[in-house]
């Protein structure tokens, strides 16, 4: 068994026992029970294209890699806030 069928088995299981959960619990609006219904086996579908049009709405910035020489401490280590940690004397 290959590595998708695995997932679409392991998703499949894990949204009816969800959707289960949710049709035992108690609502006070039966209208908003049948819309987390719908939405539990809608959100693996959505989830993509929320993030995608997440990505594509961003301003494209220009990624600059921290090379040795632009860091505030040239030994490594932790640097936050002027506090070097176990980086060696950062002063």
């Amino acid at each position: 068994m290959g590595y998708f069928a695995a997932a679409t088995i392991a998703y499949l299981a894990f949204t009816f026992y969800v959707s289960l959960k949710v049709k035992k619990a108690e609502y006070k609006d039966l209208e908003r029970k049948k819309i987390h219904q719908v939405f539990i086996w809608l959100l693996p579908f959505m989830a993509p294209l929320l993030i995608k049009s997440y990505w594509l709405t961003r301003k494209k910035v220009k990624l600059v890699a921290n090379t040795k020489g632009n860091r505030k401490s040239k030994e490594g280590g932790f640097y936050e806030s002027g506090i070097g940690m176990s980086g060696g004397d950062d002063e």
